[in-house]
């Protein structure tokens, strides 16, 4: 019989932005949510 592994996958989606373009800044909810997310102890490699 073949060993298991148990796997996570976490999805993870962007902080709330300021505006639609691309260097939009967070909004003051969006600050919270990333500093939640480094909290948590997730690398940052693998938040893609």
């Amino acid at each position: 019989m073949a060993g298991t592994a148990t796997r996570h996958l976490y999805l993870v989606r962007h902080g709330e932005a300021a505006g639609e373009d691309d260097d939009s800044t967070l909004t003051e909810a969006g600050r919270r949510q990333a500093q939640l997310l480094r909290w948590t102890g997730f690398p940052p490699e693998l938040r893609v």
